[in-house]
């Protein structure tokens, strides 16, 4: 089964630190937890190579002020929702928001989120959005066929958004970096893959990245 490489677990209850301090001596992959105001953990999770973040304790007034800004700025990262057992009013908020996997729960402890987490990787795993170590050392090789010389962090995390669709302006926001960076990281992505315009960089990446 194909495993989450890297989590965040975000929550307002400052007792779930305990539970998940001991919770994250046990998991494989990389983890961040933040027991702080969720605006401000939201903001610190573009520091981190994620592919899942769990929020805890999630109600309607949260949902509606931050979901569809979360896919907007993180779209290669699952959310998973875990909350109370009444969601009816949530339940059409994810839909338009295309979020999907709430979870209930019915108490807090390590046990039950081991659970949560071994049946969001089988969802993960049928739905194609968790890599694999393997997967990811495939991935680079593949990059390395494709550019002649060894991308940077920079580059490889730009090369992402605009195969996503993502112009110049909008890479730059995400990012923090001006227009002007992101030029200068296309034209070296495009000098790299030994081609003269940027849509002869997505044609040539498009299937392979």
């Amino acid at each position: 089964m194909k495993k989450i490489i890297g989590l965040a677990v975000l929550s307002k209850k400052d007792y779930l630190t305990s539970i998940f301090s001991d919770f994250k001596k046990s998991i494989p992959y990389p983890m961040c937890y933040s027991g702080r105001c969720l605006q401000d953990a939201i903001s610190k999770i573009r520091n981190f190579r994620l592919d899942c973040v769990l929020f805890f304790d999630v109600n309607k007034d949260f949902i509606e002020l931050y979901a569809a800004d979360f896919r907007k700025r993180y779209p290669n990262i699952y959310p998973v929702l875990i909350g109370p057992d009444t969601n009816a009013e949530i339940t059409p908020i994810l839909l338009q928001s295309s979020l999907r996997g709430y979870v209930t729960f019915h108490e807090m402890s390590s046990d039950a989120i081991c659970s949560v987490i071994h049946n969001i990787e089988r969802t993960g795993f049928h739905e194609n959005k968790f890599f694999s170590s393997e997967w990811r050392k495939q991935h680079f090789r593949t990059k390395e066929i494709i550019f002649h010389e060894k991308l940077t962090c920079a580059e490889q995390e730009i090369l992402n958004l605009f195969q996503l669709g993502w112009n110049v302006k909008r890479i730059g926001h995400h990012l923090y970096k001006s227009e002007h960076a992101i030029r200068f990281h296309l034209k070296n992505l495009k000098r790299k893959a030994k081609v003269n315009s940027l849509n002869s960089l997505l044609i040539k990446t498009k299937n392979s990245i």
